[in-house]
């Protein structure tokens, strides 16, 4: 059963959908935060591989199209998690 309201899994009243949601708030909120502190979680961006190209994901060259930083996909997940905590 999904979001059993007996379980002893979560603090009382809360379901799995509250948690999930105050974690998206949470990543909101630190994305906004470094924005504003000229810092980029990389976000939006845009693989520089040819069309039809099928390249490790991790290491093909990669756009954040919002601050225009040109580096490999796990570099930037890398940096966006030391942005976002």
């Amino acid at each position: 059963m999904i979001g059993d309201p007996f379980s002893d899994d979560l603090p009382a009243g809360y379901s799995d959908a509250d948690l999930e949601q105050a974690e998206l708030e949470r990543l909101g909120r630190a994305s906004a935060r470094a924005r504003r502190e000229g810092k980029c979680a990389h976000g939006w961006r845009e693989s520089l591989e040819p069309a039809g190209s099928a390249p490790a994901r991790d290491e093909s060259p990669t756009k954040c199209l919002h601050c225009g930083k040109v580096a490999p996909w796990a570099q930037l997940d890398t940096e966006a998690r030391e942005v976002l905590g």
